[in-house]
C-alpha cells in the first residue's frame, strides 16, 4: 500500500511510467526489502506518512476536506512509531516557516525563482493538532520520550565531534562524503571498553570476575559470513574477479549515485520552476529541499545517526525524495540518449533493484547472504529462533531464581522476552558476567562459537571464549544447541 500511495502521488506531477520508476526506485534499497517486514511499527507509521503526503498535495479535495484526511492519517502515524512522527513534524514545521517566508517574498528573491505559494496547504490549526497529539501520546500516556531526551542531550554533548567517524553509525559512513569502511577491530575495542563502563563503573569490582582472569580469554573479530560461489562465481574467479569485490563496489557504487542524482534532481526542480516542472506544488520542492538538509544534519551530528540511523531515515525521506531521483535519472539519460532516456532509466533502476536487493550477490555466490534469500549467513544465525532455544528458554523460565541476573546476546533477549517474558542483560563478554548471574547461549553461540552484537548500529561478530565459561561457571542445561551455565 506504500508503494501505491507513492505511485499515486508521483502520478500527479510524472507520466505513467516515470511514476512507476520512481515507485520502484522506494521499494529497492536494502531497508525496505530486510528491514520493514520485521520493524512493523515503522512500515505502518510509513503508510500514513505517505497518505498524508497524497492528502496533503491533492488538489481536487477541498481545504477543509484535506485538513480533516490529513489529521486523521497524522494520528495514525502518531499512534504507531514515535520516531517517525518526531521526522514528520520536523519536516512540516519546517515546511509551515518556510511557506510563511514564502508569502511574504521579501525583495522578491523567492519569486524570481518560481517559488510560489498564494494558499498554504497545510493550515497552522492541524499542524498544531497534530504536535499537540504527539506530546499527549508519547509524553503522557506511553512515556517514550526517553530516547528522544538522550539523543537531545548527547547530541549537545558530542557537537564539537561532528568531523569523527567513530561517533557514527555505519549507515554514515555509507554515504556519498565516506568511503572508508570502519575496522571491525577498532569497532570490538570500542564496543568492549562501552560495555565495561556501563556494567563495571556502578558496582563493586568483586561481583564480577577480575580483569586479570578475563583477560586471559582474548575476543577477536570474525569476518563475515559469505555464501558459497555459484557457477557464475566460479567463472569469473577464473578471470581474476573477484565476485565479491564486484558486488561490494556496486552495491556501493549505487548508494552514492542515488545521492548525486537526488541533489541533481532537486537542483532541476529547483532551477526549472519556471519552465519544465511549473506543475509541481511549491511546497513539494520545499520538502525536498527540507529532506536534503534533515539528510545532511544526520550525516554532520553523530548521536542522531547512532540513534535512529540513517538508511531508516533514508527510506522515509524516499516518500518524498524519490520524485527528484527519478528527475535526476531521466536528465543523465537525456544526455546520453534523447529518444531512449526513458529506456535507460529503467535499466538503471532495475539494475539498482537487483543489486540491492541481492539478486546479483545470489547469482555470483561469495557475497554475505541475504536475509530475505537465505536459510545461512548473520541475518540468519541472529533472527531465527530455533527449537533447541525455545526449550531451553523454556527450562529456564521454570528453573532459575530471580534473585540473579541474566545474561545473553541481543539477539536471545529479544527471543527470551517473546518466549517466556525474561529479562536479560544484552551483553555476555567474560568481563561483565557477574560471578553468580545466568549465562544464555543460543544456537549460534554454542554450534559456531560465534556471538554476533550490534553497536553504533553495525553488526559485530567476534569469536566467544566458551573456554571462560567452562572453566569458571557451571554448565546446567545443555541441549546441543543452546546451552545456560550458572
Amino acid at each position: 500500500s506504500i508503494t501505491i500511495n507513492i505511485f499515486l502521488l508521483f502520478r500527479k506531477y510524472l507520466d505513467r511510467p516515470m511514476a512507476f520508476l520512481a515507485a520502484f526506485a522506494f521499494v529497492s534499497l536494502p531497508s525496505f526489502i530486510t528491514d520493514m517486514p520485521m520493524l512493523n511499527r515503522q512500515e505502518i507509521a510509513l503508510v500514513f506518512f505517505s497518505l498524508m503526503m497524497l492528502v496533503l498535495f491533492s488538489d481536487t479535495s477541498r481545504p477543509f476536506h484535506r485538513n480533516f484526511l490529513f489529521t486523521i492519517f497524522g494520528l495514525g502515524m502518531i499512534l504507531s512509531h514515535y520516531s517517525t512522527t518526531y521526522i514528520a513534524l520536523a519536516l512540516f514545521v519546517l515546511l509551515y516557516i518556510a511557506s510563511i517566508l514564502i508569502r511574504r517574498n521579501p525583495m522578491q528573491i523567492f519569486s524570481r525563482i518560481g517559488l510560489i505559494i498564494k494558499q498554504p496547504r497545510l493550515s497552522l490549526i492541524t499542524l498544531s493538532l497534530l504536535i499537540g497529539t504527539t506530546f499527549l501520546w508519547n509524553v503522557l500516556l506511553t512515556q517514550t520520550t526517553g530516547g528522544l531526551h538522550r539523543v537531545i542531550s548527547e547530541t549537545i554533548a558530542n557537537i564539537d565531534q561532528v568531523l569523527n567517524q567513530d561517533f557514527k553509525s555505519g549507515g554514515v559512513l555509507y554515504n556519498l562524503f565516506n568511503w572508508q569502511p570502519q575496522d571491525p577491530a577498532d569497532q570490538l575495542t570500542a564496543y568492549i571498553n562501552t560495555s565495561l563502563a556501563e556494567f563495571r563503573n556502578n558496582d563493586e569490582a568483586t561481583d564480577y570476575y577480575p580483569t586479570t582472569l578475563t583477560a586471559q580469554y582474548p575476543i577477536v573479530p570474525v569476518s563475515f559470513f559469505r555464501s558459497p560461489l555459484t557457477m557464475i562465481g566460479i567463472w569469473l574467479t577464473k578471470l581474476n574477479i573477484d565476485p565479491f569485490e564486484v558486488n561490494y563496489i556496486l552495491r556501493q557504487a549505487f548508494a552514492r549515485v542515488i545521492q548525486i542524482l537526488i541533489i541533481l534532481g532537486a537542483a532541476v526542480l529547483l532551477l526549472g520552476r519556471k519552465r519544465t516542472y511549473q506543475k509541481i506544488a511549491t511546497e513539494y520542492v520545499i520538502l525536498t529541499l527540507i529532506c536534503i538538509g534533515i539528510m545532511i544534519l544526520f550525516l554532520l551530528l553523530p548521536i542522531l545517526s547512532v540513534e535512529y540511523g540513517t538508511q531508516r531515515l533514508f527510506q522515509q525521506s524516499l516518500v518524498i525524495l524519490a520524485l527528484p531521483l527519478i528527475i535526476g535519472v531521466y536528465r543523465i539519460s537525456q544526455l546520453l540518449s534523447k529518444d531512449r532516456a526513458i529506456h535507460l532509466s529503467a535499466i538503471f533502476i532495475t539494475t539498482m533493484f537487483l543489486s540491492l536487493s541481492g539478486f546479483i550477490p545470489e547469482l555470483t555466490g561469495g557475497f554475505y547472504p541475504q536475509l530475505h534469500l537465505n536459510n545461512q549467513g548473520n541475518d540468519y544465525y541472529s533472527y531465527y529462533t530455533h527449537d533447541t532455544e525455545v526449550r531451553s528458554a523454556t527450562w529456564l523460565a521454570n528453573n532459575y531464581v530471580d534473585k540473579f541476573d541474566i545474561y545473553s546476546n541481543s539477539s536471545a533477549h529479544a527471543k527470551l522476552a517473546a518466549i517466556t517474558n525474561l529479562s536479560t542483560y544484552k551483553r555476555i563478554l567474560p568481563a561483565v558476567i557477574r560471578r553468580d548471574g545466568y549465562v544464555f547461549l543460543d544456537y549460534t553461540n554454542t554450534t559456531h562459537g560465534w556471538n554476533f552484537t550490534s553497536y553504533n548500529g553495525e553488526l559485530l561478530i567476534y569469536q566467544y571464549p566458551l573456554e571462560f565459561l567452562n572453566q569458571n561457571k557451571d554448565l546446567i542445561y545443555n541441549n546441543t544447541g543452546s546451552m545456560i551455565y550458572k
